[in-house]
């Protein structure tokens, strides 16, 4: 477990370093002009072309931490953090039973590696939602395959539809 809170650690000082180094651009703008409309607009959909899930989100951050570069960008870096104990635990569970070594190295591997991924690091930096489904998609395709391997598990079946409606409902 400490290599893994090693490995998430670092994903989230490489998510917050010169998180606020550079102005805020037009589509982050936007975010964040939507995300401080009374949330019944901001849920509305009839001023973005994407699903309202993030935009929620966002809106309830905001009125939490603020609306500075940092702030507002800090939802997405917590998101692109938690992606990469799910890419552990999802490879985990596609390496469940195939020998000691692999299921320790290999989740921790695939873990580093989202970690440091120079894409997950970016998209983690901005007030925009694709962080959020990227980690949604990846706690999908883990309770699938989980509803996959057990598909009489009640668990199992909601995770793998509640992933999958919050993605649906954060990017088309």
């Amino acid at each position: 477990r400490i290599p893994l809170l090693l490995v998430v650690l670092l994903a989230f000082g490489l998510r917050l370093f010169a998180i606020d180094r550079q102005d805020i651009w037009g589509d982050e703008a936007f975010s964040i002009w939507l995300s401080s409309q009374p949330l019944p607009e901001v849920v509305a959909g009839g001023a973005d072309t994407h699903p309202p899930f993030y935009p929620f989100l966002l809106a309830l951050w905001l009125r939490l931490a603020g609306s500075g570069p940092l702030a507002a960008r800090a939802l997405s870096a917590f998101a692109g953090t938690l992606i990469v104990p799910v890419v552990h635990v999802l490879a985990r569970r596609l390496l469940a039973g195939r020998g000691e070594a692999a299921g320790r190295a290999v989740p921790l591997l695939a873990a580093l590696l989202a970690a440091v991924s120079p894409v997950l690091v970016y998209y983690a930096q901005e007030t925009r939602m694709y962080g959020l489904v990227t980690l949604l998609a990846a706690a999908s395709i883990y309770w699938s395959l989980r509803f996959y391997r057990a598909p009489r598990s009640a668990t199992a079946a909601l995770g793998c539809f509640l992933s999958g409606l919050a993605a649906i409902y954060t990017h088309y």
